[in-house]
């Protein structure tokens, strides 16, 4: 699981990424509160993110939970794909 989480996040990085360069604008809250819009800077926040993440669940002994958030992310990289197809 926790592997596919973090491909499940490099997937969604990248997609993000293109998507944005294509003109779709980032839906993200957290990513739009740090006006995160650079290639780079998504990548270093992303990493962040996934790091911070994997240790709040590892330590509250809530791994588990990593099923829910990648059938979310499954979901957030297949709307990225939608953007970058219709360029939105």
């Amino acid at each position: 699981m926790i592997l596919t989480f973090i491909v499940l996040n490099v997937a969604d990085a990248v997609l993000t990424c293109i998507a944005l360069k294509k003109g779709a604008t980032e839906g993200n809250p957290v990513m739009n509160l740090f006006h995160v819009t650079q290639p780079l800077s998504i990548v270093v926040w992303k990493a962040v993110f996934v790091v911070a993440i994997l240790l709040i669940l590892w330590s509250s002994k809530r791994l588990t939970y990593l099923r829910a958030v990648n059938i979310g992310l499954v979901l957030v990289c297949i709307w990225n794909m939608i953007a970058i197809i219709i360029g939105r």
